[in-house]
């Protein structure tokens, strides 16, 4: 899990999403860059479905993918380049989750083509 002040709270991301943001996207994540002006990265999480039907069980999948891009995006902050704000984008087709291998892969494939990372791969 992040530390609260790597993460970006409702405020920063309404603000967030009315400057103008860099998007990278590969086949399982997408992902939103802009420059913060701080010391550090911070990031954000958003899971949405293609499907817009309401279906039972879609929280704990949303929540679960959350927490695995958390843990991901942790464990690289040392190779990110500080003053960063990453938003990353998962839309899920179906109702099944990415394997966390798959998710990893992806991400590092994002960062090193919007060229933030420090030689990730």
């Amino acid at each position: 899990m992040l530390k609260k002040s790597l993460r970006l709270n409702r405020k920063d991301l309404e603000g967030f999403f009315k400057k103008r943001a860099r998007f990278v996207s590969g086949s399982i994540v997408s992902a939103r860059f802009t420059e913060n002006n701080l010391k550090y990265s911070r990031f954000a999480f958003v899971v949405s479905f293609e499907n817009k039907q309401k279906r039972k069980g879609r929280a704990v999948l949303r929540n679960l993918l959350r927490r695995r891009m958390s843990e991901i995006a942790g464990s690289l902050i040392k190779s990110i380049k500080p003053g960063q704000d990453i938003v990353f984008f998962i839309k899920l087709k179906n109702q099944k989750a990415p394997a966390y291998a798959d998710l990893k892969k992806d991400i590092l494939y994002v960062l090193s083509k919007s060229h933030i990372s420090r030689s990730i791969l």
